[in-house]
């Protein structure tokens, strides 16, 4: 479920975002340090430090690094009942809120997972609808959507190894949806997938573990290139992750190249499109490098802007 936020009475705004976990594990995630750090913050304002003290007059500390420089929020723990619910009031160091705001977090246990249910009061009500009128919704489902991650045990899945992987990183004004049926979409995905002047002649994906990821792909000269893959993971609208070291199945291959891993991340300006590929030696990674990674994937991604914008 995505990220909820709406006028509640006079002064408060109500949030409600779903998760696919334990209430304790949920709530674990909300109150640790070391925990915080992995998801709360996006690539243009990363978390940078956390401090609290879980307890009826506690305090907390977060600070973020952004182009502007730097962000604090400061805040005294009220009440709370572990794992059911935290209380507590909190401030920007830069208060464009004109005071303290009071913020009541539940922790719901639902059967698919968890309810978070956040009301915040604010000290006026034209304070309020300043914040509702900002981008605060964007930025907090930025925040969720890697705590799905986090929760979901993918967040290893991302992390780069510079001599093993290579990974293509941009903004593209195209919605994750679109990007996931680019990819997904036989029809479509031979629209794009190729770097003019080449073409992709076939394709065949079934976008979920163990179906299939093959191409054929044919040069201006008379080149031909088979590609049989097997996709690994499929989350639709979120991750796809495909290598050539199966064919579909699982069944396993002679011979491994690569492994690619899409991630696509919900922006205002679209989404954030990461495309990794990891390799099992530096070799391959250099020689995939010397074939023109970034120029080829980077030009068949603009194919993919192009018609699916």
């Amino acid at each position: 479920m995505p990220l909820d936020l709406k006028a509640h009475g006079e002064k408060q705004i109500r949030i409600e975002r779903r998760f696919r976990a334990s209430v304790t594990r949920v709530f674990d995630a909300f109150t640790t340090p070391e925990t915080l750090l992995q998801w709360m913050g996006t690539p243009q304002a990363p978390i940078t430090k956390v401090e609290l003290d879980l307890r009826a007059g506690g305090c907390f500390r977060y600070e973020w690094t952004t182009a502007q420089g730097s962000m604090g929020l400061s805040g005294t723990y009220l009440k709370l009942l572990v794992p059911e619910f935290i209380e507590h009031s909190e401030v920007f160091d830069q208060d464009w809120t004109g005071g303290p705001a009071t913020v009541l977090t539940e922790f719901v246990q639902e059967d698919a997972g968890t309810l978070v249910r956040m009301d915040i009061t604010y000290a006026s009500q034209s304070a309020r609808d300043s914040v509702l009128s900002s981008p605060m919704a964007q930025g907090m489902e930025m925040n969720y959507l890697a705590l799905d991650e986090l929760l979901a045990g993918r967040v290893g899945l991302y992390e780069i190894d510079p001599t093993l992987d290579l990974i293509l990183d941009r903004v593209v004004p195209v919605a994750p949806e679109k990007v996931w049926q680019a990819w997904t979409d036989a029809e479509v995905l031979k629209k794009w997938f190729t770097p003019a002047p080449w073409k992709t002649l076939q394709a065949k994906v079934e976008p979920w573990p163990g179906g299939a990821f093959n191409t054929t792909m044919a040069g201006p000269e008379g080149e031909r290139e088979e590609g049989e893959g097997c996709v690994l993971v499929a989350v639709p609208n979120t991750v796809l992750v495909w290598t050539d070291g199966f064919s579909a199945g699982f069944r396993p291959k002679e011979s491994t190249f690569m492994t690619g891993i899409l991630r696509i991340v919900p922006h205002p300006d679209g989404c954030r499109y990461i495309a990794i590929a990891r390799h099992k030696n530096e070799a391959d990674r250099i020689a995939h490098e010397e074939m023109g990674f970034l120029h080829g994937w980077g030009a068949a991604l603009d194919q993919l802007v192009a018609l699916m914008s």
